[in-house]
């Protein structure tokens, strides 16, 4: 929490916890303080207007940490989960703590309580002794956990570990069942991405201006709901592609709300940080809407476009 106020007079508006197993903070200190814990107080005693967490291991999510998962709109409805397989014998072979059903009850309770909840899930293909059966069941997780962020990999040995001396399957196998899962993920991914046609997105805009990304994910091209848009790696393309997108279902995309722009550049300006990424994307695309960009950082500057041909106002404050 010391580091948050230097970072947020730099212009960081989201803020993201990592850890390899993120849910096992705290038992080795004073207190024994919980994941839960430490996110209720990082809200209290911070200005942070987003919160993010990365891996989480499902098992570990107890009450306190679901209830913020599921009711604190400052923490980003985006959960990343260890599920690593979707077989009960492989996960016990991997020595998880968790069963294939108690994964599938968390999602539906995660997404029952706030649905605009997005799924990222860690799973791997060929783990040694899994069968075409065993792998059927992970094949078909990620549609009964509605996994739209997928880390996949196929399984490699390590020296040494207990998985290593037991009997391996094939690498091409692997391989081949790694990418039947990217397969299956994607397809899952593009329906839940037509769910989300003419909605509308906050966008965090990240140095240079050329990237940003919303609340429910990472690393996404496309857009997502209120107050929540994809993780997306180029803000350009993104919001270009979403436009192209929207143009073909009943609505358009009227607004982009930029709740910050990162890291500031010296000598530029609000309206000159987004126009170029935001604005002439829909612009090219044939947008001809109002578009209104909302700086709401500290300032709070908003810049409006009309796509009629009115000039955009130069922006009020540097960033």
């Amino acid at each position: 929490m010391a580091a948050y106020d230097p970072a947020r007079h730099a212009g960081v508006a989201e803020v993201v916890l990592t850890g390899v197993d993120l849910t096992s903070y705290g038992p080795d200190l004073p207190g024994a303080p919980t994941l839960g814990m430490l996110v209720e107080r990082i809200l209290a005693h911070t200005g942070v207007a987003r919160l993010r967490l990365s891996s989480l291991d499902g098992i570990e999510i107890d009450a306190r940490l679901f209830a913020l998962l599921t009711q604190e709109k400052r923490v980003m409805p985006h959960v990343h989960l260890s599920l690593q397989a979707g077989d009960d014998m492989v996960l016990k072979r991997m020595k998880r703590r968790h069963s294939r059903a108690q994964s599938v009850d968390l999602v539906m309770r995660l997404k029952a309580a706030r649905p605009e909840i997005a799924i990222g899930a860690d799973l791997i293909a060929g783990f040694p002794t899994e069968d075409e059966a065993m792998f059927a069941n992970t094949l078909a997780l990620i549609d009964d956990c509605d996994i739209v962020h997928p880390h996949i990999f196929p399984y490699s040995p390590r020296d040494r570990t207990p998985a290593a001396r037991m009997p391996q399957v094939a690498p091409g196998v692997a391989k081949a069942r790694a990418a039947a899962l990217r397969e299956r993920a994607a397809a899952r991914r593009a329906v839940w991405l037509d769910t989300l046609i003419g909605t509308r997105q906050s966008i965090l805009v990240e140095r240079p201006g050329d990237r940003g990304h919303a609340g429910q994910l990472l690393g996404s091209r496309r857009v997502v709901t209120e107050g929540t848009l994809p993780h997306c790696a180029d803000a350009h393309r993104t919001v270009a592609h979403h436009a192209d997108h929207v143009e073909r279902g009943p609505h358009a995309l009227q607004r982009v709300e930029v709740l910050g722009v990162g890291l500031p550049v010296p000598g530029q300006t609000v309206e000159d940080r987004l126009a170029g990424n935001v604005l002439d994307a829909l612009h090219h695309l044939g947008q001809e809407r109002a578009v209104g960009l909302h700086h709401r950082g500290e300032g709070d500057t908003a810049v409006t476009d009309q796509r009629s041909g009115h000039a955009v106002p130069r922006a009020r404050r540097h960033v």
